[in-house]
């Protein structure tokens, strides 16, 4: 089970993905300000989730924590990296695919956020 800390921080930053994933499935996408948000959230991780202890977590639940994290923190890195090529894009079949990956980076981190949070349902 996870520590109501954990649990409250995971919980925040699902909800700042999907206000995140509003964002990108709106009809007119501000590539600027969607970048920006990306590295908020990239922010928030860091700020907010990276330094939860790990020795306040049950000690069935470390590793799979851990994983999670760390994929987690992967995929937060790498949704940088589309936010910026989605900037650069200028084709609209290349926005359209920049917005496809981010699509698909946010549901990731989502269902990560998910499988976290089900720890305490465990």
């Amino acid at each position: 089970m996870l520590p109501e800390v954990h649990y409250q921080r995971y919980r925040e930053f699902k909800d700042a993905l999907l206000r995140l994933q509003e964002r990108v499935d709106a009809p007119s996408v501000d590539k600027t300000a969607l970048k920006a948000a990306a590295g908020d959230l990239q922010h928030v991780f860091q700020e907010q989730i990276l330094p939860l202890p790990m020795d306040a977590l049950d000690p069935a639940d470390v590793s799979r924590v851990q994983s999670y994290r760390t994929e987690m923190h992967k995929q937060q890195r790498l949704l940088g990296n589309d936010a910026l090529f989605l900037l650069s894009a200028r084709q609209p079949t290349t926005v359209q695919q920049r917005l496809d990956a981010i699509r698909d980076r946010l549901q990731r981190l989502i269902r990560y956020c998910d499988a976290l949070l089900e720890v305490n349902n465990s």
